[in-house]
This record gives C-alpha cells, structure tokens and sequence, in this order.
C-alpha cells in the first residue's frame, strides 16, 4: 500500500480505508470511512528506531522480523510458522525454538507497493499454496525442494489484476475468490502447468456490488461474500459438485461482511466495518449477531472519547469499532484478530465467553494520540491457530505475534439470559472474582447496534472500576435502562471486565419485552 500523505485533517465526515480488505480495494468505493493516517517518520527514521527483538506481555510475545517485510499471510504447521512478505516478496520459515528465519525469495523481478500476499495453506504433501495479488497469480512452494511453481490466473481487471484474495482445499481443487474480477477460481493441482493457465476455470458471480470476500467450505459447499464496503453485504453458497449457487441476503447493518469460519451448521462472518459478528445457521438459514467489547481508548484510532458514546453518524462514522477481521474455528473457539481493537480474540462458542488479548505494539502514527501513550494500532491482519497458540502477522510493524491461550485471573458471574421491561430500569447482579491483587474496569457493548454502542438502552454499573487487594470476589449492580422506543425482541449484551493486558466478557441474552 503506498504511503501517501493525509489530505486534510480528520474532524468531520470521516473517509477511511479500513487496511484488512480495503487496503487491497484502492481507488474502490470499497475504500470508503476513514483514510489510515500517514506514518509520521519516513522508513530511514523508522529503521532507525531501535526496538527489542522480543517484546513480551503476559500472554503475547512479538518477533520483530530481521527484514522489512510487510507480512500478513501466515500459518503454522508442526510447530514451525510460515509467512509470506508483501515487501520483500519472499516466503519466511520461523523456527519458534531457535527463534531462527529462514527466507525462500520468490522468483521474478517484481516489486510490491500493495498487500500481495493475503493466503499460505499447505496441502496434504507438506508443500504451500499461496495467492500472489500483485502476479495475479497462485504459487506453489515445494517444501522438500524448495523451488517454486507459478500458476496464471486467467481473468484480470480494470485494475490490472483478478485481486484474488484466499484459497481452501475441497474435493481434490484448491477454490479461490477473485475479489476484482468477481469471480470464484477452480484449480486442478493436478493438471496445472507452471506459467500457464492450464488447469484453472473460473465461475463469474453475478453480483452488483463492488467485490467479493474471501471464501471458506465445510467440504460439501464453499461459502463466501460479495460487499461495497460500509453499505451492503452478500452470502454466497457454491456447491462444489453441481456448481449450483444459492445467495442469502445479509441483516441491516451487516454491510462488511469478511472473514468467515464454519463450525458444524454455523457460519461466523466478522463485520470488518464495525465491531459485529453474525452467526448463520445453515439448518434453518436464520441469522444472530453477537459484538466484541468495545475498543479501548488507548486503540481507537479517531475521536475516541467524542464518539464513544455519540450517535452522530456525521461526526462519527463507524467509530469506535473493533473490526474483527480473520477467523479461524478450532476446537469449539473462534480465533479471530480486531484490527481496531488491536487484540487477538478467542470465542467459546457454547459457553459463548469471549477472552480479548490486547497485543503490546501499539504505534502512534496509526491513531490520534492526545496526551497519553501507548495508544495506537500494529495493523494484525492474519492468524493461524496450532495447539492452542494463536499466530499472527503484524504487517505496519514489521512483526510475528503468538498468543498462547490462557485463562484470565479476572471472571464474572452472570445469568445467561435476561428480561428488560422496555420503558423501565432493571437491576442486573454480576458477581467478579479476581485471582490475585489487580484493578478491574466494567464495561458493556450490545447488538442492538452493529458497532456496540448502546442504542435505544443505557448502561450505569454502580461501581465501574473495582480494586481487588488480594484473591476475592465482589457484587456490582448494573442498571439497564430500556427506552420505549426499543424494539421488542432479543438482544445480545457483552458484559466485560477489563484488567490491564486483556478483557473477559460473558454474552447473554437480554429479552426485551
């Protein structure tokens, strides 16, 4: 992505490349809330900043990589991490045990200015597949040889290349979503040739609006999206024996709908405009949203304390929100990244308690910063997940981050369902247990609003924030007060108790009546 200067300050109605998919969308309509502000040293100041190889939290560690790379594909498979370089356009093996890289520089004198590389899986051979926006192209990494194959995509676009942006494995074909040439590509790794389009078919989707999303299968079909960024969003379902294609419109409000992960008959698709996940029941083809908890001010790129709390969509935009962004669903925990949260998420999807790891970096020059630090983003855009450790790329930075899953020594006890009588004030008991000594604060989101904030409904804990000197627990009353003009129906709350490095929250169900 080029690093062109800000044009004008950011105080009104907000433009704003949302970097996760829109990076990739420049000059689209796709592009459109607020522009990512331009990083304030150039990149000889920024080499020159000297920063510890490790940097540790008590649930995070960040490798900052020794080339400029720009990494944001990533996966890991028997203990060591592969990546892919947009910058530098190589492939990266990251021995977790030596703390050792290892780089394969793939061919060919093309250079990036843009995200080229969003996808790497490996295929039951051990070797990776890997999408290449730039060559508009698939790749193929021999592992055992370590030479490369490249694969041509055979449609492009007015912006000079198809834009495909991920691939999975289904029925013997690697199947991969072309987001500018909109259409889904079929690759027969055993009938491709190496600089040729031989082996690849392409199914146009015929959608009017701006581009498609990445894709997902749970081997029977391959699911994906169609967007313009921040006004409507589409679900596809493509049979992958008949080729057969089915569109489900999407709820109000779901409008950036990107990553995507299926478990069993669910579908989780994160809303990369505001801080909502929607979950699609493929049985009864009903839809339900939950939200993250709200970002904290410290990563909230604009206006935080001016929106936080603000209906006013002219100020305002979609701020704050958490964007989730990648996901991924393993043993019964959605893993996922929020771009804005700048935290590595992990869901239990049937106890539905959401643990929101905050990841140390926070660099300024992504974010409005008033007098208070840290503050700001690292840009996480990729994960991938293997024995309970969460891998993740950190492309502004320049860093690979690994999230091991713990508990927090912080949780709170809460009915799982509530009733709220509209027009009325409701008391709400949370018991919170602490571990050890540590400072709590209290916090809440909701879905009656995709980007968490409270609507029609107010929130007042009568004790926000909570000193623990020792391993105790104590009563908080929170007072819900429901307006008349609220629908009736059920809503889903986000109760949240965060401590320094992280935030535990308990979803529940809240029936208005």
């Amino acid at each position: 992505m080029k690093r062109s200067r800000k044009e004008s300050k950011v105080n009104k109605k907000f433009i704003f490349l949302a970097i996760g998919l829109a990076i990739v969308l420049i000059g689209s309509i796709l592009a459109t809330i607020i522009p990512p502000p331009t990083p304030k040293d150039d990149k000889k100041d920024k080499e020159d900043i000297r920063e510890p190889y490790v940097i540790e939290s008590n649930y995070i560690k960040e490798y900052k990589l020794p080339t400029d790379a720009e990494p944001v594909a990533i996966n890991v498979k028997d203990g060591f991490v592969w990546f892919a370089g947009s910058r530098d356009r190589s492939i990266f093996r990251f021995d977790p045990t030596t703390q050792e890289f290892k780089s394969y520089r793939i061919p060919g004198n093309l250079s990036s200015t843009t995200i080229s590389t969003w996808s790497l899986e490996f295929d039951e051979d051990n070797n990776i597949w890997f999408t290449d926006f730039v060559a508009n192209s698939i790749w193929r990494f021999y592992t055992n040889e370590e030479r490369f194959e490249r694969y041509i995509i055979p449609s492009t676009s007015d912006f000079g290349t198809a834009g495909v942006i991920n691939l999975v494995f289904a029925n013997n074909r690697i199947w991969f979503s072309e987001i500018y040439a909109k259409k889904i590509g079929i690759l027969d790794p055993n009938s491709v040739k190496n600089n040729s389009s031989e082996g690849i078919s392409e199914l146009e989707i015929s959608s009017e609006l701006e581009t498609l999303g990445p894709l997902a299968t749970d081997g029977k079909y391959i699911w994906f999206t169609a967007l313009t960024y921040q006004l409507k969003g589409e679900l596809y379902r493509l049979d992958i024996n008949t080729l057969e294609i089915q569109k489900y419109e999407l709820p109000d409000g779901l409008s950036s709908p990107v990553g995507i992960a299926i478990d069993n008959n669910r579908l989780w698709i994160n809303d990369h405009g505001t801080s909502s996940i929607s979950i699609f029941d493929t049985v009864s083809n009903k839809f339900s949203s939950i939200v993250t908890s709200l970002p904290i001010r410290e990563t909230s790129p604009w206006l935080y304390n001016q929106c936080v709390n603000s209906t006013n969509v002219e100020m305002c935009g979609g701020l704050p929100s958490s964007l989730p962004y990648w996901s991924k669903i393993v043993d019964d925990k959605l893993w996922f990244n929020e771009h804005y949260g700048n935290t590595i998420g992990v869901l239990d999807i049937d106890e539905h308690i959401l643990l929101e790891y905050i990841i140390p970096t926070m660099n300024p020059n992504y974010a409005e910063c008033s007098n208070y630090e840290p503050c700001g983003i690292s840009n996480a855009l990729h994960l991938d997940v293997e024995n309970d450790k969460a891998w993740f790329s950190e492309w502004s930075e320049n860093k690979i981050g690994v999230l091991e899953y713990k508990s927090l020594p912080i949780s709170l006890k809460i009915d799982n369902e509530i009733t709220l009588i509209r027009g009325s004030n409701t008391q709400i008991s949370i018991i919170v247990e602490a571990e050890k000594a540590l400072e709590v604060e209290m916090r809440i989101s909701g879905n009656t609003s995709p980007l968490g904030r409270l609507i029609n409904m107010s929130a007042k804990f009568d004790e926000r924030i909570i000193k623990f000197d020792e391993k105790d627990s104590k009563e908080v009353i929170l007072n819900i007060l429901t307006e008349p003009t609220l629908k009736p129906g059920d809503y889903m709350l986000t109760i949240t108790a965060k401590i320094n490095d992280a935030m535990y929250s308990k979803i529940v169900k809240a029936k208005v009546i």
